[in-house]
């Protein structure tokens, strides 16, 4: 077998009713749709793996290599606990208008109505916000189940809910089971468990390309919603050493934030870490040095450290910030 080395990964596109025009502005080499909703920079779901597009692995999808490399790549507790599966699954959304408000299943409510293995767990890294931008994240109040049942699916719907004004850097958990949107004119990283189910409550009166009315989830949506969810979801980041910052630490994924400074050569060790590592840049321009291998990525652009490797090293001339994301019990 090749060794292992850091994987840069081309997006999967996705066009959206809802989408927008700023995916495109990140991946400019890329033909990418006019209404694009979503990139996949992180999948290794069967029919939507990513392709690698550097060394010799070149060509090769995300979901062969770790069928391959196995525990090399993802971690040894992440391959008995996932298999041949990525830990997680990341994204690019992009919004001209506001996606459903919908619902995720967890774990165990996924099993039940889905026959899924997992349910969504996620988090958002707001990179743009415009000045009509808002999210919705979690009920206002706690309100009955009767009251739920006769509002669910109506025009009112979106007032029982916590609305908040994102701007860049904002981050945000959102739990399984939380009633949630994203609003206009966002562009965000979303971090999340490898499952795409979606139940969704309301679409804003939206019509399909044929002029019906989307598909709504409600009776699978009252089954999942956590009713006594008001949290808004706003992550506070802690300061673990002068460049890292700690965003969230979950059995789900782990995400800490890296500020580069400019002209600063910074080295990551994830010797014992156990667990594949992503990058994400979300400012600025990086290069990177693994053993004899130098390459850069650009804002939007990922990296993924296969668990096996231990030291890299990168440099940014303006200064840069990476989400750098993995999932393991140990610190990195």
């Amino acid at each position: 077998m090749y060794e292992l080395y850091p994987l840069k990964l081309a997006p999967l596109f996705f066009e959206k009713p809802w989408g927008g025009r700023n995916i495109a502005k990140y991946y400019p080499s890329y033909q990418v749709p006019i209404k694009c909703g979503e990139a996949w920079l992180v999948s290794a779901i069967e029919g939507k793996s990513n392709l690698i597009i550097n060394g010799h692995l070149q060509g090769n999808e995300l979901s062969e290599l770790i069928e391959v490399y196995m525990e090399d790549l993802i971690g040894e507790k992440n391959f008995i606990d996932f298999g041949e599966q990525m830990p997680v699954l990341i994204k690019m959304i992009d919004t001209a208008s506001p996606l459903s408000i919908q619902v995720h299943p967890d774990d165990v409510y996924a099993q039940q109505l889905r026959n899924y293995r997992w349910g969504k767990n996620e988090m958002w890294y707001i990179l743009q916000a415009g000045p009509s931008s808002f999210i919705l994240n979690g009920f206002s109040n706690l309100f009955s189940e009767q009251y739920l049942q006769e509002y669910i699916g109506d025009h009112r719907f979106p007032e029982m809910l916590n609305k908040i004004y994102p701007k860049s850097g904002d981050m945000f958990f959102v739990r399984a089971r939380k009633v949630h949107a994203i609003g206009p004119e966002i562009t965000l990283i979303e971090i999340q468990q490898p499952s795409d189910i979606t139940f969704r409550i309301y679409d804003w009166d939206r019509k399909d390309e044929h002029g019906s009315p989307r598909e709504l989830h409600l009776e699978e949506a009252l089954m999942t919603i956590n009713v006594q969810d008001t949290d808004h979801g706003l992550l506070q980041p802690h300061k673990k050493s002068e460049e890292i910052e700690k965003i969230f630490h979950s059995h789900f994924f782990n995400v800490n934030k890296i500020l580069l400074p400019a002209s600063k050569v910074l080295a990551r060790n994830y010797l014992g870490l156990d667990s594949f590592v992503v990058w994400v840049v979300v400012k600025g321009m990086i290069s990177f040095q693994y053993q004899d291998m130098i390459d850069h990525l650009h804002t939007g652009e990922i990296l993924l450290i296969p668990a096996s490797l231990d030291e890299i090293s990168f440099y940014s001339k303006q200064g840069s910030e990476i989400l750098e994301i993995y999932r393991s019990y140990e610190e990195s």
